[in-house]
């Protein structure tokens, strides 16, 4: 295996580089799905960049997202680049996010037990009974990550690509919080950088593996730029400092997954879509049905040749699954999202 990698990555590294290549700046579900938080880092660190007054506002707003996404969309577009397929479908390039980076992934919350809203946080009931502070928290999509009983405090976390700063702020108005701040994340890794100098926009992206604890040993980074006003993408190199034990890949292959979803099969429905407590399917004689996340099993069942199964997803967590239905006549894959 490890002569396998070795060999891959040397084919990598000996690469040409490419000359410009046109491509779509048209963002897929699967690439928006995946990437959502990392334009979101990406938007931020560039509101910072640029001493944006926008950097107080909790959701970023879209005009500050779009021109991100473009350039992605256009480097993931470009099926012609071979480091394409490094970066989206075997690597699986994403920001591994830090404290100190202007978006934090939880916030740490201590609270002051004499309320007793709180009671409910650190029984791990999100619903505390605080009118205005259930109606923050749900429209932020906030759910209780860890409680600390024997400190009274709890970590929150959300969903959402928001700016934790604000949210910070608004929380200290409750009546029951005693403090909030971002829980630390103290590690390295992986990461996208992103700038941008006149039409151009120049995208990182960086794999970095060998004690990451303390900074990283190896880092291998591919670079590009897209020409914002014709969405022109050219690979321009590779930067590393590590020619042996690269790390296996990941394979995430989300190009293929997004796939799935190119079929006009209607021979099977599968609803309400998203859902948060039971999925309908619906097909002829249904024998057996799988569902899956990120290439793991994580539902099995067998039928008798039913047409129309209600199936419990009240213990998944929130995301994307893929749901494989077999019939006693074919096969049919689709997509569901948990809420």
């Amino acid at each position: 295996m490890k002569t396998i990698i070795i060999t891959l990555s040397i084919l990598i590294l000996a690469s040409p580089i490419y000359s410009q290549v046109q491509s779509d700046c048209e963002k897929s579900w699967g690439l928006e799905h995946y990437y959502k938080f990392d334009v979101a880092y990406l938007s931020f660190k560039r509101l910072y960049d640029i001493a944006s007054s926008d950097t107080n506002k909790i959701i970023i707003p879209q005009m500050h997202q779009d021109s991100i996404w473009k350039g992605l969309a256009a480097i993931y577009n470009a099926f012609s680049i071979p480091q394409r397929d490094s970066i989206f479908d075997m690597y699986c390039v994403h920001n591994t996010m830090q404290y100190g980076s202007p978006l934090y992934p939880a916030i740490h919350v201590e609270l002051d037990t004499t309320y007793e809203w709180t009671h409910n946080w650190l029984n791990d009931e999100i619903i505390s009974g605080y009118a205005g502070l259930d109606s923050f928290i749900s429209e932020y999509n906030y759910t209780i990550q860890q409680v600390y009983s024997s400190t009274n405090e709890v970590v929150i976390n959300s969903d959402l690509p928001v700016n934790p700063n604000p949210i910070i702020d608004s929380l200290l108005l409750f009546d029951g919080i005693i403090d909030a701040y971002p829980s630390v994340v103290t590690s390295n890794g992986n990461k996208i950088n992103y700038t941008k100098v006149g039409n151009n926009q120049f995208f990182d992206f960086t794999v970095a593996w060998g004690d990451c604890l303390s900074g990283c040993i190896y880092n291998h980074k591919w670079k590009f730029k897209v020409d914002y006003s014709n969405c022109i993408v050219e690979y321009i190199g590779l930067e590393s400092n590590a020619d042996e034990d690269f790390p296996i890949p990941i394979n995430c292959n989300i190009t293929s997954i997004e796939n799935l979803d190119q079929s006009n099969n209607e021979s099977i429905v599968v609803y309400p879509n998203p859902s948060s407590d039971l999925i309908t399917i619906k097909s002829n004689n249904i024998i057996h049905v799988e569902v899956w996340s990120n290439f793991r099993l994580i539902k099995s069942c067998e039928y008798n040749k039913q047409d129309l199964i209600n199936l419990d997803i009240r213990d998944l967590s929130s995301g994307l699954f893929i749901i494989k239905v077999k019939t006693e006549t074919e096969s049919l894959i689709r997509k569901f999202i948990k809420k």
